[in-house]
């Protein structure tokens, strides 16, 4: 994925050697030293006018090495930005780096900046080529997330990289250090400064007989300060002795006070033309002949511009052709002071190369004229114009900062702009402020905003709805979706996936995968991995609820292995796939396998938020494997963590607090249970949303925990009704087990096998036995009772509950697996412990088999606590010698 399209090229040109500059061999010396002795940072550390750009130019050229350049300005203090010209000027080498990071970028909220730099260093690594890259200007940037991820890239700097920094100050980077580990090699005021010798031949070069005295006046004067000695030599052409003389006599002060007069002394010896140029032309950022006709009035700038860069006037080429120039900024901000110095030409310069620029499809530049301009108002003409393809290319930041630079009361005075600043609040994470601004338009009419606009401003209100769990929600998101046309395919996408959620709220599961999968196809043909990949996974968790697991994990495991980069790495967006995947993999029990998705997946969604959120389903596996797996201590932890978590949707805690009551039930802390009861309102007579339906599920268990298994009953009733007609076929087997539980505790014995062997027949065709385990080895008991519906579907059920059908009771002594079912065993021994158990005979201690199984020294011990408890002994000899007598060992 190449970015260089959407890139302005110029920033991305390497300067080309002078050939009439004073050449710099001891410090193109000590440069080749760091080369040789491979240090990977170069930096280049001096006030202006040292010659930094100068000198880099001149040795990257005789080191014969693919280099490439990056000029920065103060607009790329942001990081998507950033990253963009950074994967650009990298490309310029190796078109083949950052397709990842590029991915990643097209995104509502950027991964953290160490996600970003990890996938371009991975890049970097895995390049043929090496790189020598320089960021010029560096000292421009002070956004903290980017000096850390530059930061990242040091530490992390694989050896085709040399990074090489130009700076007017020392940036925010571990110099120390880089320095101790003798990784750096630095260029410094006090080396760039010009010695006697390279003044003379400076002097020399622009054909200046001076006195040997003047020289070193002149040298000791401007310490050898470069710029400062250019000026001079501009001022002096053409003088007789005497003035010379007088000039260099006159000479002396700081920098910023001899460069105002060499400024005024260079201005001076232009014609009023030229002069009248500079001035009015130094407000651009970069500039071409037909630009500074347009600012000036005037028609013969190519002809000025060729005679500016002949007289070396700091004007700097930014292309091959000299189309594109740029002053010095040493010079061009001397000359802005001259114009500043007159409001009204500063105000009409701006002004015309706004309407130029505009005019030229250049609106971003004319944006800042016209800011500068303070015309506020055409300002919000010009954001509103820029605003579509900032977003559709997820430039949040910047156009916040764009908005920022008006004042409040002119955006909220516009709806267009109230409603670009709503849009950047919600999708950048602030919700609250979204609202605030939405509000303010509770009163536009349709009339005020293009048709665009107004079902943008519908889409809007329907997702904050969806936020706050408002009733007008549903509404508010069919009547964006019915105004967004195929014209506005990114928002149409959007509103499909907020409709999406909308249906699973409903109840209307089928729908919602509808919903989800021509998000799934939109997002495709925009190339918006991020988006689609996030649609994708809604997608998929949809079809596993319908009992359609075969079509998901095609679906996500095609798309991993598909989205992979020219290299084959796979882009970090489809991890988000592998949580579907772990869902299915902990629906047939390979519970390892759900664990190292789930992680691998948490982590993706980790590094793809700036706040590092964690999603709902990632967690709730993480929990549920680490409990089937034993480690309890790790299953709490993670509920911790989820309960410390700050989520977009208000019913993502609650949801936790299920799960962690689902739990404490398995353990049989009813009074854990009775709590969370406490906290919520349940009634036999809603109609619960899927997204609320796992916590009366959950009630149901209590229920029947508390011995009400016919208000169990009737409650499941109710859902077996709900779920059944909106396709949640997983949740169908639930219910008939619950079901058959409630009538187990009534000893209604017929109908158990009958509900019993309706779970079965449904979940059996699948292999989802995960919905049976999880229920506890109350289900058991009851399942040799109706191994007919499904032989081997129960048999590997009676193993994992760590008993044994009776095809299989012989053969027991030969089998890995725990005899856990026993007449004279209150409970069965789950695999776990009977994994314990046997380490506990060959003598192990706590922490020798805690090392063994993987699990902390804590639940170790609550594992044997459990055997000794269902063994009815209370220490190890006995527990052994118990085990022996029951044939478990």
């Amino acid at each position: 994925m190449s970015v260089i399209n959407n890139l302005l090229t110029t920033k991305l040109y390497s300067p080309r050697p002078r050939f009439d500059l004073v050449g710099r061999p001891r410090l193109i010396e000590q440069l080749n030293a760091g080369v040789q002795q491979g240090h990977q940072l170069f930096l280049v550390s001096a006030p202006p006018g040292y010659g930094k750009t100068t000198l880099l130019v001149e040795w990257l050229h005789q080191l014969n090495q693919p280099f490439t350049w990056l000029s920065l300005d103060n607009d790329d203090n942001d990081l998507q930005r950033f990253f963009s010209y950074l994967i650009g000027a990298l490309q310029q080498i190796d078109p083949t780096i950052g397709e990842v990071t590029a991915s990643l970028l097209a995104s509502p909220q950027l991964p953290v900046p160490n996600t970003l730099a990890t996938t371009l260093i991975n890049d970097i690594a895995s390049s043929s080529v090496s790189i020598s890259l320089v960021l010029d200007d560096y000292h421009v940037i002070t956004t903290p997330a980017i000096h850390e991820a530059v930061t990242f890239i040091l530490d992390h700097q694989p050896p085709q990289l040399r990074l090489v920094l130009a700076t007017r100050v020392d940036p925010p980077l571990p110099l120390a250090r880089l320095r101790v580990r003798g990784r750096q090699t630095e260029i410094r005021a006090d080396d760039l400064r010009f010695s006697l010798d390279e003044t003379i031949a400076l002097f020399d070069q622009a054909h200046l007989n001076l006195k040997t005295e003047a020289i070193h006046t002149l040298s000791a004067r401007t310490e050898g300060w470069i710029a400062g000695l250019q000026m001079a030599a501009l001022s002096m052409q053409g003088w007789d002795d005497t003035r010379i003389a007088e000039f260099v006599a006159a000479f002396s002060g700081s920098h910023h006070y001899v460069i105002d007069y060499l400024v005024d002394e260079v201005l001076r010896r232009q014609s009023d033309n030229v002069r009248d140029f500079l001035c009015q032309t130094a407000i651009l950022d970069r500039l071409n002949a037909a630009l500074c006709d347009a600012v000036t009035g005037r028609t013969d700038s190519r002809a000025i511009l060729a005679q500016l860069e002949r007289s070396n006037l700091f004007l700097i080429p930014l292309d091959q052709k000299r189309q594109w120039f740029r002053y010095h900024l040493l010079f061009a901000d001397a000359l802005r002071v001259e114009l500043d110095a007159d409001p009204q030409q500063s105000l009409l310069v701006h002004q015309r190369a706004a309407k130029w620029l505009e005019a030229h499809g250049y609106v971003r530049d004319a944006l800042k004229h016209t800011l500068a301009a303070e015309a506020w108002t055409e300002a919000g003409r010009l954001i509103t114009l820029a605003a579509d393809d900032a977003l559709n290319h997820f430039e949040l930041g910047i156009l916040g900062n764009w908005l920022d630079k008006l004042p409040d009361a002119a955006v909220l005075a516009d709806p267009e702009l109230a409603l670009i600043k709503a849009r950047v609040a919600y999708t950048t994470g602030h919700p609250d402020v979204s609202m605030s601004i939405v509000s303010t338009l509770d009163d536009v009419t349709p009339a005020q905003l293009s048709p665009r606009s107004w079902a943008r401003l519908v889409s809007l209100r329907a997702v904050l709805a969806t936020v706050r769990e408002a009733p007008e929600a549903p509404r508010l998101v069919r009547e964006a979706l019915a105004l967004t046309g195929k014209d506005d395919p990114m928002f149409r996408q959007h509103n499909l996936v907020i409709l999406g959620l909308v249906q699973r709220l409903e109840g209307a599961t089928v729908a919602s995968s509808d919903s989800y999968r021509e998000a799934v196809s939109l997002g495709s043909s925009l190339r918006v991995p991020a988006y689609t990949m996030h649609s994708m996974h809604d997608l998929a968790f949809t079809l596993i609820e319908q009992g359609r697991h075969r079509e998901a994990q095609t679906m996500c495991e095609t798309t991993r292995v598909n989205r992979s980069d020219a290299r084959g790495q796979p882009f970090l967006t489809s991890d988000l796939l592998a949580i579907p995947l772990a869902a299915v993999a902990y629906e047939f029990n390979d519970l390892v396998k759900a664990r190292d998705l789930a992680l691998r997946g948490r982590e993706a969604q980790r590094s793809l938020s700036q706040e590092r959120n964690v999603g709902m389903e990632s967690v709730q596996l993480l929990i549920l494997t680490y409990a089937g797996l034993g480690d309890w201590d790790a299953a709490w932890n993670f509920i911790r963590e989820a309960q410390q978590g700050v989520y977009t949707y208000r019913w993502f805690a609650p949801h936790i607090a299920v799960v962690e009551t689902n739990l404490r039930l398995r353990q049989g802390d009813i009074e854990a249970a009775e709590r969370w009861a406490s906290t919520v309102q349940i009634s036999f007579n809603d109609k619960p949303d899927e997204i609320r339906e796992p916590r009366y599920f959950t009630y149901a268990r209590l229920l029947i925990a508390r011995g009400q298994p016919q208000e169990a009953l009737r409650l499941l009733a109710h859902l077996e009704t709900q779920v059944r007609d909106g396709g949640r076929l997983l949740r169908l087997i639930t219910v008939h087990i619950l079901q058959a539980l409630a009538e187990a505790a009534l000893d209604n014995q017929e109908a158990v096998r009958r509900l019993l062997t309706e779970a079965v027949r449904i979940a059996a065709p699948h292999g989802y036995s995960r919905r049976f385990l999880d229920e506890g080895p109350g289900v058991a008991r009851w399942l040799a009772a109706v191994r007919l519906a499904a032989p081997a579907f129960i048999d590997n059920l009676l193993q994992a509950f760590g008993c044994f059908s009776p095809e299989h009771d012989q053969a027991r002594t030969a089998r890995t697996a725990p005899v856990g079912l026993h007449p004279l065993l209150p409970e069965p021994l789950t695999d776990q412990e009977w994994n314990v158990l046997r380490l506990l005979a060959e003598g192990l201690s706590y922490d020798g088999i805690a090392e063994r199984l993987v699990i902390t020294r804590s639940t170790a011990k609550w594992h044997i606590h459990n055997i000794y408890s269902k063994l009815g002994v209370n220490d190890r000899l006995r527990g052994i010698m118990r085990a022996q007598e029951l044939g478990l060992i």
